[in-house]
């Protein structure tokens, strides 16, 4: 009987210690704010700070030391994946103020353990810095936990790797891997579908270090309407652009 009742009492104690373990994970997991509180970068022109981070995005601290009005962009990559978080309100941040500002969008997490970031600032519509941080240390201990699919890889080099996702309501996905410890901008140039149907203007894409992209190229147009299902292939000339020098060419032919 009193080996019974030993036997009842282990196991109620390991239920009572893998519940309780159990319980802490899922507190972790579901905070609704993380707490960084860090300087990223501390210059004459300027200081950035992240302050926290919830599932709607990030709070930044940023100080404008110059005499000029300036606009301030982030390309913002968290454990490696960029996200797509943006805020309308850093353009014409005057002369040495100070703000906080909120770059939002939809994160599956709060806590991450780096930050790989890309900062730009214009005055006058032309940039005067072009820094970046690369795997900054954020403090947690829950990596991203946002994954992308592989899809079909059109190109691969040791730097840089394209993939086919498939198609949206306005054009194709790609995923782009960026495998370089510097930041790169890609340029999709020449771009056609179907029969020989021109895409509109794509622009170019940064694509911070060490960082993967999901890339959205919008085929619908004015001149032209896309249909998903009426896509039968496209290829694409175009090339990865590293300190202002074109660095490698690449060209994407894609057949369903």
């Amino acid at each position: 009987m009193k080996k019974i009742i030993g036997v009842v009492l282990v196991f109620c104690m390991s239920l009572g210690i893998l519940s309780g373990c159990a319980q802490k994970t899922k507190k972790v997991n579901n905070k609704k704010e993380f707490e960084v509180s860090k300087m990223i970068k501390d210059t004459d022109d300027y200081s950035l700070k992240v302050l926290n981070i919830t599932k709607k995005g990030i709070n930044f601290e940023f100080k404008n030391k110059t005499d000029k009005e300036v606009d301030l962009d982030l390309d913002i990559s968290l454990d490696g994946i960029m996200e797509s978080l943006y805020n309308f309100d850093t353009s014409d941040i005057k002369a040495h103020s100070k703000n906080t500002y909120l770059f939002e969008g939809k994160l599956t997490q709060c806590e991450y353990e780096k930050m790989t970031i890309h900062i730009t600032l214009f005055a006058n519509s032309r940039s005067f810095v072009n820094d970046s941080v690369v795997d900054f240390d954020l403090g947690g201990s829950i990596t991203n936990n946002r994954k992308i699919k592989n899809g079909t890889t059109l190109y691969k080099s040791p730097d840089l790797i394209i993939n086919y996702l498939g198609t949206t309501e306005t054009g194709i996905k790609l995923k782009v891997v960026n495998k370089l410890k510097k930041d790169i901008w890609i340029d999709f140039e020449d771009f056609y579908y179907n029969d020989n149907i021109k895409a509109p203007y794509i622009g170019v894409e940064t694509l911070n270090a060490k960082s993967i992209k999901e890339v959205e190229i919008k085929l619908n147009s004015s001149e032209n309407n896309f249909y998903a299902s009426e896509l039968k292939q496209f290829t694409c000339r175009g090339c990865s652009v590293l300190n202002n020098l074109e660095k490698e060419r690449f060209e994407l032919k894609y057949l369903r």
